[in-house]
């Protein structure tokens, strides 16, 4: 362990660089943070007592830069020191492991999944603000939460067209961003962050992709067979294999971690069609999350304008 003291406006960790450390904040303050299209945009800021880093530790790349907001203190972990590797072979922990497993509803349907797979699932701790997964990195991994509660967040791009309302004044109006539409001189892209959905014990993330194929006359026939073909096939760079919202802890949590086409090789159909069917998100279209916030945006427009009148007749 080291401590270490940093300026503000330090960057600690870069994203695409190999993990091998990392920090608990001890005072200060740090922004996490990506860069699309040349622009940086905010993902979490964590304080004195959060960590930062853990989660890409072992054998992986950052999926995002983090620099400091003023003068800060940390204590570095590295990675050969990052914590002892529990003996597989003893009894009482695979033992502990399969009772971790069997809090997991969906693991269960098959009564001796848990204890005939446990080799497949890795046990993972994660702080409250940690940033499990960042939206648009690959993830061919599923996370069931044994304990603990996350939010799923996702950043929505918008147009913001800046107009005049008098001789010196102007005021923005924000409108759906279309990749297809060039920008106006007047306009730029903006990014909303959403939180799209709450996720508790039993909830995993992110989604299995959703199944294909199709039976006879057209009808929806799922096969476990015909669906572990699709996912062997998908292109590991694909938009499929691409997280498509952030996953962060909103409490300490605990999650069994296993391989996409581990569960899906190793579990029934029945357990494959309950993650299918569960409420977990996979895809929710940009377009629609824009109607939502502008219909909203408008709403609250609309109400203050009502206000302002009945205030005006007083």
């Amino acid at each position: 362990m080291q401590f270490e003291r940093f300026p503000a406006s330090t960057v600690l960790v870069k994203e695409g660089h190999i993990a091998h450390s990392f920090y608990f904040v001890l005072s200060g303050q740090v922004e996490i943070y990506m860069v699309k299209n040349g622009s940086r945009h905010r993902v979490n800021v964590l304080n004195a007592g959060d960590s930062l880093g853990r989660v890409q530790l072992v054998n992986d790349r950052r999926a995002a830069s983090v620099s400091t907001m003023m003068d800060s203190e940390f204590l570095r972990v590295d990675k050969g020191l990052s914590g002892t590797i529990a003996n597989i072979k003893d009894p009482k922990y695979i033992a502990a492991k399969v009772q971790q497993l069997a809090e997991v509803p969906v693991l269960t349907i098959s009564a001796e999944f848990p204890s005939s797979h446990v080799s497949l699932f890795e046990i993972m701790q994660y702080e409250t603000n940690d940033t499990i997964i960042y939206e648009g990195t690959e993830t061919g991994q599923i996370h069931w939460i044994i304990k603990g509660t996350c939010k799923c967040v996702k950043m929505v791009p918008f147009v913001q067209r800046t107009v005049k309302t008098g001789h010196s004044s102007t005021a923005t109006s924000i409108s759906p961003y279309d990749p297809n539409v060039p920008l106006g001189t007047d306009e730029e892209i903006v990014r909303r962050v959403f939180t799209i959905q709450e996720l508790e014990p039993g909830d995993h993330f992110p989604g299995l992709p959703p199944f294909t194929g199709t039976g006879f006359g057209g009808d929806f026939i799922f096969k476990k067979e015909s669906y572990l073909h699709q996912l062997e096939l998908a292109d590991p760079t694909s938009q499929q294999n691409k997280a498509e919202y952030s996953v962060v802890a909103t409490s300490p949590v605990e999650a069994a971690v296993i391989s996409r086409l581990d569960f899906v090789r190793s579990g029934s159909q029945e357990m494959i069609l309950a993650a299918l069917d569960s409420k977990n998100l996979f895809h929710i279209p940009v377009q629609q999350l824009q109607e939502a916030y502008i219909g909203k945006r408008s709403w609250q427009y609309f109400k203050q304008k009502i206000v302002s009148e009945i205030i005006k007749r007083k």
